[in-house]
């Protein structure tokens, strides 16, 4: 059974994002002065801040706590942290792969899910082409900063991802609890990793009827080429990513959407915004080499196996 600890917080600030206000804040001040000074005409129009930050620069910084990691420093998946899946989960994306328990390793400092090309057959008794990995986290929290370094395969047909699903579905099944991913990448366009949250407000459409994110162009190696950075945020109200510690996207009163329950005319039945993503919704944490489906596609025959998402740790925060 998950166990689940619940904590809350405000006024979370990312270190770069305050200096980055700071210094468009002397640069407004600077332009303003010139022109007054100068020429004696309007002052230029204020620059707005980019999504995801704040015009205040009297927020604190805030100080993280690691409460929870794996840096992959033995020799075998963490049985304390982690539940090793075994099955044939994914068939709602109508996915390829059987999870078995010898495709998550771990060695050198990292963990290794491996999607091999071989007949496998599963714990329902079905034969599937390509056996993969899959663990979760036998932890749940809501709210908190979840943050992984990682690297996924190369090749069509694979979709790597770190996620959060919920342990008690408080606000029911079929999406209506929602899901918050916090990378995915779908490897035949390895420039980009996709953020996303998904949830069914409306209660008649299942999962992914709802969901915000972007899909976001990685600076540098692309996805499966380097380890990257990412980063998800979530406290009341709020979700917010960062790829390598730059902010991507932002969800939330202060970010580029609101919920779909925050809707002046939400659909009947629906969660009271911010549900489902509160307090009453602790999630658990997925980490998957998913093959095939109708996302992202079928592996080609150039497609290489084996193929290892590599994770070099992952960890979950809250402020100090």
């Amino acid at each position: 059974m998950i166990s689940a600890l619940t904590y809350g917080w405000v006024g979370v600030a990312d270190r770069r994002v305050r200096r980055g206000h700071l210094l468009a804040g002397f640069t407004a001040v600077a332009a303003l002065l010139l022109a007054l000074v100068g020429g004696g005409g309007s002052p230029p129009p204020p620059t707005l801040p980019t999504v995801g930050t704040t015009t205040t620069t009297t927020v604190p910084i805030v100080q993280w706590r690691t409460i929870w990691e794996d840096q992959f420093n033995g020799t075998e998946v963490d049985a304390a942290l982690w539940e090793v899946e075994h099955s044939t989960f994914g068939d709602g994306n109508n996915e390829l792969q059987c999870y078995e328990p010898a495709n998550a390793s771990v060695a050198d400092g990292s963990l290794t899910l491996e999607a091999r090309r071989q007949p496998v057959t599963c714990p329902n008794g079905s034969t599937r082409a390509y056996s993969s990995g899959l663990l979760r986290s036998r932890q749940a929290w809501a709210y908190g900063a979840v943050e992984v370094r990682a690297k996924a395969p190369p090749g069509a047909g694979f979709m790597p991802a770190v996620w959060l699903l919920p342990t008690t579905y408080p606000y029911g099944k079929e999406g209506r609890s929602g899901e918050i991913d916090v990378m995915e990448v779908v490897t035949s366009d390895p420039s980009a990793a996709r953020v996303t949250a998904h949830w069914n407000h409306s209660g008649d459409c299942g999962w992914g009827c709802q969901r915000y994110g972007q899909r976001v162009v990685v600076s540098g190696a692309d996805t499966t080429s380097a380890f990257h950075t990412y980063r998800l945020e979530w406290e009341p109200g709020r979700l917010a990513w960062l790829i390598d510690g730059d902010p991507v996207y932002e969800l939330g009163e202060r970010g580029s959407a609101k919920w779909a329950s925050a809707a002046a005319n939400p659909a009947p039945n629906s969660a009271t915004y911010p549900a489902p993503f509160d307090a009453k919704n602790p999630m658990y944490l997925l980490v998957n080499l998913a093959v095939g489906g109708k996302t992202p596609g079928s592996p080609t025959a150039q497609t290489p196996f084996p193929a290892r998402f590599e994770i070099d740790w992952i960890r979950v925060q809250r402020p100090a």
